[in-house]
């Protein structure tokens, strides 16, 4: 099933990219306060963000990406907990240097 807005109305209302030369920027605008945890797996060229207690009103749940060379593409699902969890393929290893909700 598609995640929906969670209890509290929170959701993922889109996904955005900056490409920066060297870095790699990715917005997830939100409808309010969203809590958040991530992982990166290097060896899947993984990067897993958690968003409990938070929907998804994105649009489609899978697309491919071409704005940023990184990422090849995300899946957005049900975390099974009544959140969201969002799935990006990286095209190479990753790192994050920077993560914060503004």
């Amino acid at each position: 099933p598609a995640p929906r807005p969670a209890a509290g109305g929170v959701s993922v209302q889109g996904v955005r990219f900056g490409d920066h030369g060297n870095k790699i920027r990715l917005v997830l605008d939100t409808s309010g306060a969203a809590p958040f945890r991530y992982d990166i797996d290097n060896n899947e060229k993984l990067l897993v963000i958690e968003l409990p207690g938070v929907g998804w009103n994105g649009g489609p749940q899978a697309r491919s990406v071409q704005d940023t060379p990184l990422v090849s593409g995300y899946a957005a699902g049900p975390d099974g907990q009544g959140g969201t969890r969002l799935v990006f393929q990286m095209t190479a290893p990753g790192q994050v240097l920077w993560a914060r909700a503004i």
